[in-house]
Formats: C-alpha cells, structure tokens, sequence
C-alpha cells in the first residue's frame, strides 16, 4: 500500500496489516529526508519549491514523530511475530501470553488496541 510520505497514520498501517497488504512510505525530498534523520517536522513552505506531487502534508503535521515512529514499529514487530498466520495462514505460528489481548485467533499488542 502506497503512502506517498515519510510518515503514515494508525489507520493506514491498520488497515494494511489486516488485509495483508505491503505498506510502504516513500522519502523523496530533502524536508523527507529531515523529517526520519531528525525528527523534526519541516514547515510547509519547504514543499511549496518542490514541482509534481507532495506529501500530504497533514500527516505529517498532525502527528509526533516520534509517536508515528514508536507505532509503525510496534505494527512491523506485531507482523513479523505472526506472519505465519498473517501470510501464510498457518495458525500453529500464535503465541500465548499474560500481555497480549485474544482477537480474532490472534494476539494483539495492547500497545496496539483502538484508543
């Protein structure tokens, strides 16, 4: 799944996750490039001398960087964990314990639960 930003929002990392989609952000300018090495979220007006398409702006704007970082990992650690069952459906791959919340056949990261 296609998310032309340096950053992604919860629902877009869900919403791939469920439906087995390959999430991808993409880095294609310098303001790109300073939002991931160092955090910080540039003014939009280093976007307005970029010709063709920009980001969207609002995603990342509207989110900490360091919470979008924090959360994109805990989803790829959540699909690396189950990815026998997330991809090749092989129920054998779940796991049991005290810290994770029963959905669906799969254990879900309470870190990862609809707040």
């Amino acid at each position: 799944m296609r998310c032309p930003t340096p950053a992604s929002t919860r629902h877009s990392l869900n919403f791939s996750t469920v439906f087995g989609y390959k999430h991808e952000i993409e880095t294609r300018y310098e303001p790109d490039k300073r939002y991931l090495l160092e955090k910080r979220i540039p003014p939009k007006s280093e976007y307005d001398i970029i010709r063709g398409s920009h980001p969207n702006y609002s995603t990342l704007a509207d989110q900490d960087p360091d919470n979008v970082i924090a959360y994109s990992r805990a989803v790829l650690d959540f699909r690396r964990k189950y990815a026998g069952i997330l991809y090749d459906g092989d129920p054998d791959t779940i796991l049991r314990d005290e810290k994770t919340l029963a959905m669906v056949g799969l254990e879900l990261p309470l870190s990862l639960t609809v707040r």
